[in-house]
């Protein structure tokens, strides 16, 4: 029995999870974001979970 990508069908539930364990890290980003005085690249940046947020503290 193969299973195949069990997550494929999923991933648009990704961000509807608000659990604190998955937005803790956002004020370690804000920090160093803000450092930076300048433009920020996420690479790899998935559903946007941080670069949405990173985007609206960066546009202040």
């Amino acid at each position: 029995m193969e299973l195949g990508n069990i997550y494929e069908n999923t991933a648009w539930l990704y961000d509807y999870d608000n659990r604190d364990n998955l937005t803790d890290d956002i004020s370690f980003y804000k920090e160093y974001a803000l450092k930076s005085g300048g433009e920020v690249l996420e690479l790899g940046c998935g559903t946007g979970r941080v670069a949405l947020k990173l985007q609206r503290v960066m546009e202040i």
